[in-house]
């Protein structure tokens, strides 16, 4: 089984010998494993990787003015190393340490929190909708009734108004006009009928009497039903 790089070379080490040197978003740790990889195959580094891994003793001194050198035993034992944890999947425990994995986690968390919010929304909504489409019923109802109703009123007002102008003609008629059926109150006929001193009563047509109380009686009942109501 082949050493981890971490045994060859510890963190401490690696950021130690690393100091303040920048390569960007590269780790310290990824330049050693970049160079080792570098050499390892023929190519070089550049004049601060050159000296990170010579100071890590993982290269030879370099030929000349240029960076071209060899791997020393040690970077031979990192080269391994590396390559051979290259060729093994990650853990399950180096798979949650990972920060993308990490960010992922995070992010599904809060994808469920927000599904689980917009689920309850939708309840919601839904709920809302029917009662809305309960109370729009409900009005549609309303208005029914109320334009059935507005339009029965409107029929016994008509109506109304046709009676009440034929009941005013009737009174006029009744006012206007003799209306008699010959026969007293008393019941004898008015033609021929008995001297008041001899009947005791002044003779009255059994149907002007009528009439006229028949008028009296109307004239208030219309007074009555044409009266605006009180509010």
């Amino acid at each position: 089984m082949s050493e981890a790089p971490e045994k060859i070379i510890t963190d401490e080490e690696i950021a130690y010998v690393h100091a303040n040197a920048n390569f960007g978003s590269m780790s310290p740790r990824d330049v050693v494993s970049d160079g080792v990889r570098k050499y390892a195959v023929g190519y070089t580094g550049g004049s601060t990787q050159v000296a990170i891994l010579r100071e890590h003793g993982l290269i030879t001194a370099t030929k000349g003015c240029g960076y071209k050198a060899n791997l020393t035993e040690k970077g031979k034992r990192y080269a391994r190393a590396i390559y051979s944890r290259a060729d093994l999947p990650p853990t399950p425990e180096q798979i949650k340490a990972d920060p993308r994995v990490q960010a992922l986690v995070v992010a599904q968390d809060r994808i469920d929190s927000l599904s689980a919010q917009l689920t309850e929304c939708e309840a919601r909504l839904l709920k809302v909708t029917a009662e809305r489409e309960e109370e729009n019923i409900k009005f549609q109802m309303a208005n029914t009734a109320w334009d059935q109703e507005t339009a029965t009123r409107k029929v016994a007002e008509a109506q109304a108004a046709t009676i009440k102008a034929l009941v005013e003609a009737w009174i006029e008629v009744a006012i206007y006009c003799s209306i008699t059926d010959g026969v007293c109150c008393c019941g004898d006929n008015m033609e021929g009928h008995a001297d008041p001193m001899n009947c005791g009563h002044t003779p009255t047509d059994h149907g002007a009497y009528y009439a006229h109380r028949l008028v009296k009686s109307t004239e208030a009942a219309l007074a009555a039903f044409t009266k605006e109501p009180k509010t």
